[in-house]
């Protein structure tokens, strides 16, 4: 007889996901996750989000006291909450801003951004996409009419192209025969084209991270909702597709849960590692 598997860590998802469409994390799963990281079970938060735009959440958890772990930018920096240290920090090749800017600046509703400290930088206009960002990361918006310059100095996880969905699926086309080769480019939402260092996505990140913690994939649950939760869903033991996810996501998961709306997350806990 095989034994059951027994999942030892679940990799979260944030906006859409663990948050509720107030953004904000319900109370009967906030004590859920309290109780399984009780138990051992380790919490990692793995969001398109920069670190700082995760961190609120992962002290409203109490990781640092659990030894949780944040994955920021789409797995592009890595976090202990615990110890504070920046475990890996994966960055894009010089010059592939201004490249970026270039292609995005003839979309005069479309908005370039990344990410220093505090502040989300945007190139010349801000949007509704732009704001939907930054209220979801409680973030503060600089507009800049020299983003190339400004953000040359920098070193930056990713940069995202935020506009109309029409207008960014032709984006992330110029972009993928432009740069396909040497950057991971895709959508995360309909409205955001991200732009990755190469090789580098939430699956990624969490394998190297798990493997270090010393687990294997099969000991894994991860939750998501947007494309850019694929990688990780389709790395993990147990791969959950929110029932508000796109259905791409519910196509690669192994386990369609409740919406975000509904304690999809919770109804997870309860059923697979409580």
């Amino acid at each position: 007889m095989v034994a059951a598997v027994s999942y030892e860590l679940i990799g979260l998802d944030l906006d859409g996901t663990l948050t509720d469409s107030n953004k904000e994390i319900s109370e009967n799963t906030r004590r859920a996750l309290f109780r399984l990281m009780e138990k051992g079970k380790k919490v990692v938060l793995v969001s398109g989000r920069s670190i700082y735009g995760v961190m609120p959440l992962a002290r409203e958890l109490k990781l640092d006291q659990y030894d949780g772990y944040v994955m920021g930018f789409n797995g592009g920096q890595v976090v202990s909450c615990r110890t504070g240290e920046v475990l890996h920090d994966y960055l894009l090749p010089g010059g592939v801003a201004e490249s970026v800017y270039k292609v995005t600046s003839s979309y005069q509703d479309v908005a370039l951004i990344t990410y220093h400290q505090d502040t989300i930088i945007t190139g010349r206009r801000t949007n509704q996409y732009v704001e939907l960002e930054a209220f979801g990361s409680r973030m503060a918006v600089r507009e800049t009419d020299h983003f190339a310059e400004e953000t040359a100095g920098l070193s930056l996880n990713k940069v995202v192209a935020c506009g109309d969905p029409v207008y960014i699926s032709e984006i992330m086309v110029k972009l993928k025969d432009k740069f396909g080769a040497s950057l991971n480019l895709f959508t995360s939402d309909p409205y955001f084209g991200e732009v990755m260092p190469k090789g580098i996505d939430k699956g990624y990140s969490l394998q190297m991270l798990v493997e270090s913690l010393g687990f294997t994939s099969n000991q894994v649950i991860c939750c998501g909702d947007s494309g850019n939760d694929i990688p990780m869903i389709r790395y993990a033991g147990l791969g959950v597709a929110m029932g508000n996810a796109l259905p791409e996501v519910k196509a690669a998961a192994d386990y369609v849960t409740l919406t975000n709306d509904e304690e999809g997350v919770l109804h997870v806990i309860e059923k697979y590692m409580l």
